[in-house]
C-alpha cells in the first residue's frame, strides 16, 4: 500500500512530538541521537515531556520538525510496509519531502538545512512574517499597492487558504502592514519567526544555498516516489528542477487554494509572489476600491444590494461589489430554523419563506410536525425542507450545516429556537432535567451558531436570531433551568454580536412573553387569567405575533441593529 505524504513546516512543532516513537522504536531514538550530534539540537531534550522554553526558536524548531518527519516516514515503512507514492513539503517540509521521495539522503538534507540557517544568520536582514486571516490574496495585494508599500520590503509570501495570507519582508514594513490590516481582518498578527522566509530580501541567501546544492549535494534521480516542490511550482520533473527547488529558499510555495486562469485577477502584480498565471481562490472579484470604503464597518457606509421588494430578501443579482456592499453571490438566501416543527418556530419559518428565503426547519422527534411546516411553506409558494437534527448532537447539527454548505452555498440566517421544558422546584430538580434544558437551548444555540458563523464571516453577511424568553429577564418560579438557559442566551447574544459585528453579521435576541403554544400548556385557567390581567393588550400572544420581528431582524433593514434583546410581550407588567 502506498500513500501521499505532505510534510509540515515550521510552527507545527509542539511539546512531546516524537516521544512515543522514540520510546517504541530504538532506530528512531538512534536517529534523534545522530541529529543531536550533527546539529547540536537534541530533539529528546527540547521536545520530550512538557518541552523546553526554546522549542519554537528557529534552529530547534527546524531541526525538530525535520527529524520527527523523517522518523514518521521510517516507522510507516518499517513497521507498516507503507511507502509514499508522492511527497510534498510545506516550506521547511520540503527537506523531508526530498528524503521521503528518495531523492536526497537524510544526512545531506540536514546539512543543507543547517547551511540555510547559517546563511540566514549571515546574509538576511532583520525580517518578520505575519498572517492575515479573513481577507483574500487579491484584497491584501491591492491594499499593499494602495498604501505604496515597496514589494521588495513587504510581500505576500504564502497563501495558505482562500482567506489566509502570510506577509513577509523587512521587519518594520511588515509590522506596519499587519497593524494596518488588524482592524479589517479576522486576525492579523506577527508570527514567532526570526527570518523573512519566502521574501525577495533573501536573494543573498539564495545565491549561497544554490551554490552549495549545485556543487556539493548528491541526489538520486529519479527517486522512488513523485516529488512536489513549491519552489518549482508543482511536480519536480528533472534533477535540475530538484536542485533549483532545494536551493531557492526565497521563493514562496504555490497557493494551496487555486482557481484556473482567466478569472480576471491581476497578473503581474508585484505583491503577488505566486507563480504567474496562478492565484488564490477569492470569494469575490477584486475591487480596486480601498478597503476602508468597501467594508460596512461604520455607520452610514452600508448600502444593501438590490433585492426584490420583499421582506428579508431572496435571490440577489450577481455583480461586482461596490463600496460598502456585501459579498453575496447569485443565489437564494438560506435560513435555518431550529425547532421549526410547531409553534413559534413554525411561524418564523413560514414568514421567512414568504420573504423569499429557502428555509430549512430541523426537529428532534416531531417529523410529522416538521413535514406540516414544509407543506404550508410550499403551498404558499415558498421554498422549504425539513431535516432531523437533535440540538444536543454536535454530529447531527454539523451534518446539516455541511450539507447546506455543499448544496446551497451556506446558511445566511440562523434562528435558534429549539428548546424544551423540564419544570420543577429547584430543590427537587433532578440533574438530568437541568442538563436537558441547558443543553438544548443554550448548547444547541452554541452548536448551530458555531457550525454556520464562519461562512457568514467569510461572506461578510449574516443574521443570527436567538429566541429567548420573558423568563430570562424576570425569572420564573419552577423554571430555574429554563430561565437560566434563556438568560444565558441574552449574554451569548451580546458577546457574539461584539465579535462578529465588524464583518457584517448581526446577532439579536427576541424574548417572547406569554404566547399560546404547547410551551405554556402547563398553566391552569386561574394562572392564565391572572397573567392576562397583567398584559395591557389583555391577551396572550400567538406565534404570528413573533414572526414579523424576527423577519425584520433577518433582513437588510436591520443592518445597524445588533446585540439587542427585544421583548414581545404585549407590555407585560411584572
Amino acid at each position: 500500500m502506498r500513500f501521499a505524504a505532505l510534510l509540515p513546516g515550521q510552527l507545527s512543532e509542539k511539546a512531546g512530538m516524537g516521544e512515543a516513537l522514540a520510546d517504541a522504536y530504538t532506530y528512531v531514538d538512534r536517529w534523534f541521537g545522530e541529529v543531536a550530534e550533527r546539529t547540536g539540537v537534541d530533539v529528546r531534550e527540547v521536545y520530550f515531556g512538557e518541552g523546553r522554553s526554546d522549542l519554537h526558536d528557529d534552529l530547534p524548531a527546524q531541526v525538530g520538525v525535520f527529524a520527527v518527519s523523517v522518523a514518521v516516514l521510517d516507522v510507516l515503512g518499517k513497521e507498516h510496509g507503507l511507502e509514499p507514492a508522492a511527497c510534498a513539503g510545506y516550506s521547511l517540509g520540503t527537506y523531508a519531502a526530498f528524503v521521503g521521495a528518495g531523492v536526497l539522503d537524510r544526512r545531506a538534507a540536514l546539512d543543507v538545512l543547517l547551511e540555510a540557517e547559517r546563511l540566514l544568520g549571515e546574509r538576511a536582514p532583520a525580517g518578520a512574517m505575519g498572517f492575515v486571516i479573513g481577507l483574500g490574496e487579491g484584497e491584501v495585494a491591492s491594499e499593499l499597492a494602495r498604501l505604496g508599500c515597496d514589494p521588495r520590503e513587504v510581500a505576500i509570501g504564502n497563501v495558505n487558504a482562500a482567506q489566509q495570507v502570510v506577509l513577509t519582508g523587512r521587519r518594520e514594513p511588515v509590522l506596519r502592514a499587519l497593524e494596518h490590516f488588524a482592524p479589517r481582518a479576522l486576525r492579523a498578527e506577527a508570527l514567532p519567526l526570526g527570518w523573512p522566509m519566502h521574501s525577495p530580501v533573501l536573494e543573498p541567501v539564495t545565491d549561497g544555498l544554490s551554490e552549495l546544492v549545485d556543487r556539493h549535494v548528491r541526489m538520486t534521480w529519479p527517486g522512488r516516489a513523485a516529488l512536489y516542490a513549491p519552489m518549482v511550482g508543482g511536480e519536480v520533473k528533472s534533477e535540475e528542477e530538484a536542485r533549483r527547488g532545494l536551493g531557492k529558499a526565497d521563493l514562496p510555495p504555490l497557493p494551496l487554494v487555486r482557481r484556473p486562469d482567466g478569472d480576471g485577477g491581476g497578473r503581474g502584480d508585484p505583491f503577488r509572489r505566486g507563480r504567474p498565471g496562478r492565484r488564490s481562490l477569492e470569494d469575490a472579484p477584486l475591487d480596486p476600491a480601498p478597503l476602508e470604503s468597501r467594508r460596512p464597518r461604520r455607520p452610514g457606509r452600508h448600502r444593501p444590494l438590490r433585492i426584490r421588494p420583499r421582506g428579508a430578501g431572496g435571490t440577489k443579482r450577481c455583480r461586482n461589489r461596490g463600496p460598502g456592499e456585501n459579498d453575496v453571490s447569485e443565489r437564494q438566501r438560506v435560513a435555518w430554523v431550529t425547532g421549526g416543527s410547531r409553534g413559534i418556530g413554525r411561524a418564523i419559518a413560514e414568514r421567512l419563506a414568504a420573504d423569499g428565503l429557502h428555509v430549512l426547519v430541523t426537529y428532534r422527534s416531531d417529523e410529522s410536525g416538521a413535514a406540516e411546516t414544509v407543506r404550508r411553506i410550499t403551498e404558499a409558494g415558498g421554498s422549504g425542507e425539513a431535516a432531523k437534527a437533535d440540538a444536543t448532537s454536535r454530529e447531527e447539527i454539523t451534518a446539516v450545516a455541511d450539507r447546506l454548505d455543499a448544496e446551497r452555498g451556506g446558511v445566511d440566517v440562523l434562528v435558534n429556537n429549539a428548546a424544551v421544558l423540564k419544570n420543577g422546584l429547584f430543590a427537587l430538580m433532578p440533574e438530568a432535567s437541568w442538563d436537558a434544558v441547558i443543553d438544548t437551548s443554550l448548547g444547541g444555540s452554541f452548536r448551530a451558531t458555531k457550525a454556520v458563523v464562519r461562512g457568514m464571516l467569510r461572506r461578510r453577511w449574516g443574521r443570527v436570531v436567538n429566541i429567548s424568553s420573558l423568563a430570562a429577564l424576570m425569572g420564573s418560579a419552577g423554571q430555574t433551568n429554563y430561565a437560566a438557559a434563556k438568560g444565558a442566551l441574552v449574554s451569548f447574544t451580546k458577546s457574539l454580536a461584539a465579535e462578529v459585528g465588524p464583518y457584517g453579521v448581526t446577532v439579536n435576541c427576541v424574548a417572547p412573553g406569554f404566547v399560546d403554544t404547547e410551551m405554556i400548556s402547563f398553566l391552569n385557567a386561574e394562572a392564565r387569567e391572572d397573567f392576562t390581567k397583567r398584559i395591557p393588550l389583555r391577551r396572550f400572544g400567538v406565534p404570528a405575533d413573533i414572526a414579523p420581528l424576527v423577519s425584520f431582524l433577518c433582513g437588510d433593514g436591520a443592518a445597524y441593529l445588533t446585540g439587542q434583546t427585544i421583548r414581545v410581550d404585549g407590555g407585560f407588567v411584572g
